[in-house]
């Protein structure tokens, strides 16, 4: 499955959306409702003026038509995702959140091995679970079992029944506490390898957010608490970034600071449901391009 090239950034991004419930009235007057959540998310984006004879435009271009064409799937980068970003899912480095107990289905998740007691989601948060290609959501603040119990996490869309996650299968959530200093830079250049204890939920390509880090290398905190493009992903647990701007001043392999938050953007698979077809102007620039997207769980 190939991820969406995101090059070429839109100027608009709608907030994804659930189709809504199918809704019947009978001739008693009984109302009847069924769920569509489990379709999956809608959204459109729509891109400014673009010059015809860029190489990335054609490759966008190529890659729309392709997938609507196709019906294939992708991944790809949702701007507005993963939510309000406000929790850090503990404070644990080596938090790892599995799914507790077989054949569960509907809005109520039951996880554990959280850190204890701790705020680890927030209403909005997003999460993915080993196994299912769905973007899931918290829908309500949630907070760990004070002993390591079960912790439920309320969540949209429901899991649908057959297609339950395994007992124990790894909960992926939209941001965690990196381990002490796990940000490194080379001198006289504008690249930083940032490291996990365990596999990143990114792609080349992807943006990702980082915070709560200190200067290193002499690249200011500023320049490193920001949004980055993943350049390239040596394994797993790393990827790297050109952050611009002055080079680092000198060659730090591990550094940051143990308060660096690293928070990807939320990745989605979709197919291309429509798109508006791009008209070029007198001076060669291509306008009109509204895609839109929905997710394929």
């Amino acid at each position: 499955m190939a991820a969406f090239p995101r090059t070429v950034k839109p100027a608009t991004v709608t907030y994804p959306q659930n189709i809504g419930s199918l809704i019947s009235i009978g001739q008693s007057g009984a109302v009847q409702t069924r769920s569509q959540n489990a379709q999956g998310l809608i959204w459109q984006e729509t891109w400014p003026a673009l010059p015809a004879g860029n190489a990335d435009v054609q490759e966008l271009l190529v890659t729309i038509q392709n997938l609507y064409n196709t019906g294939a799937t992708c991944t790809l980068t949702q701007y507005l995702l993963p939510g309000s970003g406000l929790a850090t899912n503990g404070t644990s480095a080596n938090s790892k959140p599995v799914v507790k107990g077989a054949s569960q289905s509907g809005t109520t998740l039951n996880t554990d091995a959280w850190p204890n007691s701790e705020g680890v989601l927030k209403a909005g948060d997003s999460f993915t679970i080993a196994g299912l290609d769905v973007l899931f959501r918290a829908t309500a603040d949630v907070t760990s079992h004070a002993s390591g119990g079960t912790t439920a996490i309320t969540i949209t869309p429901p899991i649908v029944a057959g297609s339950s996650p395994a007992d124990d299968a790894a909960i992926r959530t939209s941001q965690f506490l990196l381990p002490a200093n796990p940000i490194a830079t080379v001198n006289n250049s504008t690249t930083i390898t940032v490291t996990n204890n365990a596999a990143l939920t990114t792609a080349v390509g992807h943006t990702v957010v980082l915070s709560g880090s200190d200067a290193v290398g002499g690249i200011s905190a500023d320049r490193l608490n920001t949004a980055m493009e993943v350049v390239t992903m040596p394994d797993a647990d790393s990827f790297t970034a050109d952050i611009g701007g002055a080079n680092a001043t000198s060659t730090v392999s591990a550094g940051g600071g143990s308060s660096v938050v690293f928070t990807p953007r939320a990745s989605i698979t979709a197919v291309v449901l429509d798109y508006s077809g791009a008209s070029a102007g007198p001076a060669e620039y291509i306008g009109g391009l509204t895609v839109t997207f929905q997710e394929a769980p």
